[in-house]
């Protein structure tokens, strides 16, 4: 984490989309990388830009990600 708090990056990163002008509605926050993968899964559609931070669980992830 670099000397930063668990989920200190997301929480930034949603305070400034935020303050762009993206609803907070639109903005998906997980519990960890693998429920986030998931959830946003589900719901991206063509076109949506899509941020997964992942640290841990990379391989699952990453088969989520190929199986789809």
């Amino acid at each position: 984490l670099r000397g930063r708090e668990l989920n200190e990056i997301s929480f930034l990163v949603k305070a400034h989309l935020l303050a762009t002008g993206i609803a907070e509605k639109d903005i998906i926050l997980a519990s960890d990388p693998l429920d986030g993968t998931k959830k946003i899964m589900d719901r991206a559609v063509v076109g949506d830009l899509v941020l997964l931070f992942v640290l841990d669980d990379r391989e699952k992830v990453q088969a989520l990600l190929t199986d789809r």
